[in-house]
């Protein structure tokens, strides 16, 4: 079994997605994905597990909130939902201003997962902190 991790999106309304450039979460999948194969990231206190975060948004979620929504210990599968609230980071007329409060609600929804299973957290907390800083310094990367 290789570990994998992967960031989806699904949007159930029309007019509630989030404009964030494909390069952020291609990065953010890369880094995420060679910390679960390299073992940083061990969920269950194993070091292959997959962890696959989907991402959902709308008028009625009004906070940040995580749920399971598939878990297969044979297969050694994770799959949570995380509901970030449109609202709040949609609010953000400057687009880098928008990137970086969902990259907070991102990062902090995966920190919860990873929490409950008792993985460290800290290793989430590097790669959320640098991409922010390259979305920060970047003049057009991710804008």
């Amino acid at each position: 079994m290789q570990n994998n991790f992967r960031i989806d999106s699904i949007f159930h309304e029309v007019g509630y997605s989030f404009d964030i450039p494909l390069e952020i979460h291609q990065e953010l999948i890369r880094e995420i994905d060679l910390k679960l194969k390299s073992g940083e990231i061990s969920l269950f206190g194993k070091e292959e597990y997959s962890l696959f975060v989907i991402v959902n948004t709308g008028k009625e979620i009004k906070d940040l909130a995580i749920k399971k929504s598939y878990q297969s210990k044979k297969e050694r599968y994770l799959e949570y939902v995380i509901y970030i609230p449109f609202k709040v980071v949609s609010n953000n007329e400057a687009q880098v201003n928008m990137i970086l409060t969902y990259l907070d609600y991102l990062s902090l929804g995966i920190e919860k997962v990873l929490a409950i299973h008792k993985a460290d957290t800290k290793v989430i907390e590097d790669i959320f902190r640098n991409t922010k800083s390259k979305v920060l310094h970047s003049d057009s990367l991710y804008h």
